[in-house]
């Protein structure tokens, strides 16, 4: 008789060395693209493998993700999500046959950037993340088998974080003037789902900043400025560009128009 688990078979007679055989189990990761940019997904790519002699048997890979990053998906249906830890049951491992995981995340549009070490950062074995890194991505992996190198079983990722420039990418006026109507607002030609809106740092009378009805499209926004307005605005843009979700806040002042002009739009003069 026999029992089977994997890619594996075990006499039953033999069951003992489902747990006593020998192997060597190790784990590294690989992270793309290194630098990211803030609100962009950052993939790592897990390799498991097995120097062997025996087949290594109840293979799991737990990795915790940088809290500055959210799981999107796993390659595996065997993987898990639960609280930034990603678990996956591997299950056997024979030696000469390494088994790649892919975890794919989003970065956080406020994760930190600035950090000494510039990307692409190599991983290392081991649980310290480097000083300097913005992120740092631990993996582990474990079996039931008899491991008997315990030092590659752990792996650290680290990445850099490039900022997001919302004033390269937003062009309108940083002054709108009082009783002026329909001032655009362009966002980036490339990017979809747009979603604009004003916020107001206080609240504002009723004559004071709003979109134009029916005027809005995929990049550009236009808005009219009441006459009794005054202070500033927020025009706050979501939109998604690539794999990439971003969120920019364009600070506005308003103004009363420059004196000697004629009509509330004729701010040339």
């Amino acid at each position: 008789a026999t029992i089977s688990t994997g890619n594996q078979t075990v006499p039953l007679l033999q069951v003992g060395s489902f747990f006593t055989a020998d192997v060597d189990v190790s784990v590294t990761k690989t992270d793309t693209p290194d630098p990211v940019v803030q609100g962009c997904q950052l993939v790592y790519d897990i390799v498991v493998a097995n120097a062997g002699p025996a087949v290594a048997n109840e293979v799991v890979v737990t990795d915790t993700l940088d809290p500055n990053v959210t799981f999107v998906s796993a390659s595996d249906p065997g993987c898990t999500h639960v609280g930034g830890v990603v678990t996956c049951n591997v299950g056997a491992v024979a030696p000469g046959a390494p088994v790649t995981l892919t975890i794919v995340t989003a970065v956080s549009e406020t994760a930190p950037t600035g950090g000494a070490l510039t990307g692409p950062i190599a991983g290392a074995t081991g649980t310290t993340c480097p000083t300097g890194s913005d992120l740092c991505n631990l993996v582990a992996v474990t079996t039931i088998s008899d491991d008997t190198v315990l030092a590659n079983n752990s792996y650290v990722q680290p990445t850099d974080v490039l900022p997001y420039a919302c004033t390269d990418n937003i062009t309108g006026p940083s002054i709108v003037y009082t009783g002026e109507t329909g001032v655009a607002f362009q966002g980036p030609v490339s990017a979809s789902s747009y979603s604009w809106t004003v916020i107001y740092t206080a609240t504002p009378p009723d004559d004071y900043v709003s979109i134009q009805a029916g005027t809005e499209d995929d990049q550009t926004v236009r808005i009219d400025v009441g006459s009794g307005a005054s202070g500033s605005f927020v025009l706050q843009l979501n939109f998604t560009e690539g794999d990439c979700t971003h969120t920019c806040d364009i600070t506005v002042q308003i103004s009363n128009p420059p004196t000697g002009c004629i009509t509330p739009i004729d701010f040339a003069c």
